[in-house]
């Protein structure tokens, strides 16, 4: 018995109030999509330029310093969690935000961040 006391809580009502703070699934969800991005500084260049304005490829590679192949790849994952998408003007693909939650929710954080910085 003694193992299973040293489980219980101190105070139940404390570990109810902790509980009901914790993130739901659609939340986890959301910041799973945002970690994508967060933990990769060359996602987060990707982001904050697209942020401002759509951009090609060639534009990214040199916004960011990173040669095409790897600004492509990092592209693909973004478009795979939807947080990128492109655009054909005629023979240029554009690519920018998405208007999704995790997409602005990323922005967003990435400008506190810029914002403590300084």
């Amino acid at each position: 018995m003694p193992a299973q006391s040293s489980r219980q809580a101190l105070s139940p009502a404390r570990v109810r109030v902790a509980r009901a703070s914790q993130l739901g699934e659609r939340a986890a969800s959301l910041l799973s999509d945002i970690r994508v991005v967060m933990c990769d500084p060359v996602r987060t260049q990707i982001v904050r330029a697209l942020a401002v304005q759509p951009l090609t490829v060639s534009d990214l590679v040199a916004t960011t310093g990173r040669g095409r192949t790897s600004v492509s790849q990092h592209l693909r994952v973004l478009r795979q969690e939807s947080l990128v998408e492109s655009n054909r003007r005629g023979r240029m693909i554009y690519y920018v935000l998405t208007n999704g939650l995790a997409a602005s929710s990323t922005v967003t954080l990435l400008g506190v961040v810029a914002e403590l910085a300084l």
